[in-house]
């Protein structure tokens, strides 16, 4: 390749990546219908003041968003695609101390309910879209600094199951190490995390006791939990076996691994229940619209956890799987079912055992539910 070409495709490249950090930085518009109107989450990069002047016209509605740090080059943003039933379209300006976030609406608007909230490191500005009676005319802008505040994130309340107990010790670790004991653990561990951010938690079971399946069930759907997780640990033959993973229900197992690890927990459920629930049953469950909403609820918080559960944490090939797992039958509440790694082998198991390897998984999980309720409100 001659040097002129060289230099030609080197200055592609670099302006591919300078066009992608600008447009990474553009703010992240989402809006949905409500009833009356729409509701409009817009994602900022950067901090930005309390300060913000709304105005309308007719078809248009306008938010100018003041910079703290404004040190971004100018920038023109066009969006001309309906994104609601009220919105056709959008632009974004961003100027040297300002950015302007400009709707095309299909009737006159107002703007209600502003909120900021700080989301880590980035910031989220909330508001109703509702129709204006009688728009504000441009010369006449509405400043809505006062009706800004920093909100308090929704009171959500987390359910969480530690596998086994009692009478049922779970899987064994190479030296003795019960799964009732880690799974424990590690919901405790979780429960103090999530509350010091504001969480409510509740806790299947808070010391070694034996725990029927329908009792685990029945206490989370009466808690009106928002998210269940389910914690194990797991044992196989092949030592070598090793890694966290993380399931949702589904009538057939997504792999042969999956299939024996959901029997092993459903025998020892049925066990302690004394009774049994067939895969078709599970089909039929799933057949309901409901829970089917409620099933792809569950699969995007596992996308979650799997996207913070990185290889540093030593996570198998195909990390998230699906079986038919009968703790996982709520009918109400978005469920996974997460092991933790596999105490058949040496390494997972003193990892494990490790206050401090635990306290490093739960603030991952963590993490993963704060962004799942960030995303389930854009």
């Amino acid at each position: 390749m001659s040097w002129n070409r060289k230099i030609l495709v080197g200055f592609f490249v670099l302006s591919s990546v300078v066009a992608w950090k600008v447009r990474a930085e553009i703010p992240r518009v989402q809006c949905a219908d409500t009833a009356n109107g729409a509701q409009c989450v817009v994602m900022f990069s950067k901090p930005i003041a309390s300060s913000i002047q709304v105005q309308s016209q007719k078809n248009t509605l306008s938010l100018t968003v003041h910079q703290e740090n404004p040190e971004d080059p100018p920038l023109a943003f066009f969006r001309p695609v309906k994104i609601c039933s009220v919105l056709q379209g959008y632009e974004i300006h961003r100027r040297p101390e300002t950015i302007l976030l400009r709707f095309n609406t299909t009737v006159p608007l107002r703007v209600t309910n502003l909120s900021l909230t700080p989301y880590e490191g980035k910031f989220l500005l909330r508001f109703a879209l509702v129709p204006a009676t009688t728009p504000t005319p441009v010369s006449q802008p509405l400043c809505a600094a006062a009706a800004l505040s920093t909100s308090k994130k929704p009171l959500h309340l987390i359910a969480i199951d530690p596998g086994h107990g009692g009478i049922d010790p779970g899987a064994r670790g190479v030296n003795g190490e019960k799964e009732k004991n880690i799974t424990l653990e590690m919901a405790r561990i979780l429960q103090e995390m999530l509350q010091k951010k504001g969480y409510k938690v509740v806790l299947t079971r808070a010391k070694d006791i034996t725990l029927r399946r329908i009792d685990r069930l029945k206490k989370i759907e009466s808690a009106k939990a928002d998210l269940f997780i389910s914690v194990h640990a797991d044992h196989n033959p092949e030592k070598s076996m090793h890694g966290a993973s993380i399931y949702t229900l589904a009538p057939e197992a997504s792999d042969p691994e999956s299939a024996r690890l959901a029997q092993r927990e459903n025998v020892a459920d049925q066990h302690i229940d004394g009774m049994e629930v067939s895969s078709p049953e599970v089909a039929h469950i799933l057949d309901d619209l409901s829970k089917r909403v409620v099933l792809q609820q569950a699969k995007q918080f596992a996308r979650l956890l799997e996207r913070t559960l990185d290889e540093e944490d030593r996570l198998p090939f195909k990390p998230r799987r699906s079986a038919d797992f009968l703790i996982l039958l709520s009918a109400t509440v978005p469920s996974v079912l997460i092991e933790l790694g596999y105490l058949s082998n040496a390494d997972d198991c003193k990892r494990l055992t490790s206050k401090v390897f635990l306290h490093k998984i739960a603030g991952k999980i963590v993490k993963a539910i704060e962004q799942y309720f960030v995303e389930a409100s854009l």
